[in-house]
């Protein structure tokens, strides 16, 4: 629906922009795609059927600085969602090849608080994404019932850095610890009521060379549930594989066929199924004056909370866990077939400057790329699947993806490269072109010629028919000019 580029060659140059201009009352997807950058900001997104369509998120990055607990860095303290550095609360949210950092978490690889996402919405869905801080890096939810559904991201931390309420599922996911000392993945508050909690299926524990160890989570409030099903353990967690103490007592903490780096079965015969936290005035050591510990190192208060959680699951237990049942719901929700990637486009050539390839099944429109690039777009119901780069060159290289209605990016097509040799070059008459500002200014121009004007990349930012000898585009950043007339065909950069 419309393109963000930080470069101009888009409709907006912010993720912000975008979201502000978009509908209010959308009940199918506004896709948003978003061109290779790094946009840096707080980010809130309360409206409803948000597509963010990230290049990939290795070069599409969404990022902020802020933290949300005490500190002594001289940096403001802001509460958990005004301090993410996206904050969701629009159902049915989507994003795919982005990564979502806190700047701060990163750097200083320590606490407070500095979450890289929040999302309070239902029904909220995050596909190859990424992650990315060290302290409370993702917060689920903060109610019942609400479901999010990730798929193959990687998710960065090292302190409670998933943590929340709410029904997710991650499939595929990898968690990367950065702490040598170990940590903590998850701290979740999950009410009784809550039907699922945490479903981690197919994951990957992975992390920092070094990491003597770590434990799967740790009871923040309430009654958390939280299950590891078929994880692949990378760097090791703690023979216990769940912290016994923080400020609730789980209903079920539970990981089933945990296999080691190897590939060879874990052994969960000692996983901890006792939690107890203290509640109430601290008792104080008469003897020292100095608040009373357990034999744990654990403050004492004059009420103790004890209580024991499940912790392994049967196979039929555990095959009870599987995305339709976990995110379906009341309304038959599948996130699932919204992750679905739709075939990539085949039967690539090019004939003089004009890319053509074969149409693919379920695909909405194609994205075309150059040397890496994107510099345009193609409906699906295009007369002709064909896209034409006057400014290509010799070696240059293309590809085409396809989109899928909900946004999903195809694999990349097989590379076709230019051979442009053969094609006349062309000349450039004596046109006036200046900077007048922000606009570019080209006079001169024979009675209905065509002028096109491109970003470097090759992403056409105009074009029209000129009838007044005169053409004009606002812009900051360097074009290429194109005129073509009856007589000849010219072509010169505007820095």
């Amino acid at each position: 629906d419309v393109v963000v580029a930080q470069d101009g060659s888009g409709d907006y140059t912010s993720v912000k922009e975008a979201i502000d201009a978009a509908p209010s009352d959308r009940t199918s997807p506004w896709l948003i795609y978003i061109k290779a950058g790094k946009y840096q900001g707080h980010l809130e997104i309360a409206k409803p059927y948000i597509h963010l369509i990230g290049e990939d998120a290795e070069s599409v990055i969404i990022s902020d600085d802020r933290v949300s607990g005490d500190n002594d860095l001289g940096k403001p303290v802001y509460s958990p969602t005004d301090g993410a550095t996206v904050y969701v609360t629009g159902d049915n949210f989507y994003a795919t090849g982005i990564s979502f950092e806190n700047e701060y978490g990163i750097t200083a690889q320590d606490g407070p608080q500095a979450l890289a996402l929040c999302t309070y919405s239902d029904r909220a869905i995050l596909n190859r994404c990424k992650l990315r801080s060290y302290q409370d890096t993702y917060l689920t939810s903060n109610k019942t019932g609400r479901r999010h559904f990730l798929n193959e991201c990687f998710i960065e931390g090292a302190v409670d850095y998933i943590y929340g309420a709410g029904d997710v599922f991650f499939n595929k996911c990898t968690l990367y610890n950065t702490r040598k000392s170990g940590g903590y993945i998850v701290a979740p508050n999950h009410k009784k009521e809550e039907k699922w909690g945490y479903v981690f299926d197919h994951c990957v524990i992975d992390g920092n060379a070094d990491v003597e160890g770590l434990y799967f989570g740790r009871p923040w409030h309430d009654s958390p549930k939280t299950v590891f099903l078929y994880t692949t353990c990378k760097v090791p967690v703690y023979a216990k594989g769940w912290y016994f103490t923080m400020g609730g007592i789980p209903e079920i903490w539970a990981d089933y066929k945990t296999v080691d780096a190897y590939g060879d079965p874990v052994d969960v015969s000692l996983r901890n199924d006792y939690y107890y936290y203290y509640e109430g005035e601290t008792i104080i050591d008469e003897s020292t004056g100095q608040p009373k510990k357990d034999e744990n190192g654990v403050t004492m208060k004059e009420n103790k909370i004890e209580g024991y959680a499940k912790n392994s699951l049967t196979d039929e237990e555990a095959a009870a866990y599987t995305i339709e049942n976990v995110m379906s719901g009341s309304d038959d929700w599948d996130p699932a077939i919204m992750t679905e990637s739709v075939e990539a486009p085949s039967g690539l050539k090019i004939e003089g400057k004009t890319l053509s390839w074969e149409a693919s099944k379920y695909v909405i429109c194609y994205v075309v790329k150059k040397n890496g690039s994107t510099i345009g777009f193609v409906k699906a119901d295009a007369a002709e699947l064909v896209y034409e780069d006057e400014l290509m060159q010799s070696g240059d290289e293309y590809t085409v993806q396809g989109v899928s209605e909900y946004g999903m990016l195809s694999e990349l097509s097989e590379v076709v490269k230019a051979d442009v040799s053969g094609i006349e070059t062309l000349d450039l008459p004596d046109y006036i072109a200046y900077r007048n500002g922000d606009e570019i200014v080209v006079r001169n121009i024979p009675e209905s010629a065509t002028v096109s004007a491109y970003s470097l990349t090759g992403t056409v930012l105009a074009r029209e028919k000129v009838s007044e000898g005169t053409f004009r585009i606002s812009t900051v950043q360097p074009c290429i000019i194109r005129i073509v007339s009856e007589k000849k065909t010219s072509v010169f950069k505007m820095l």
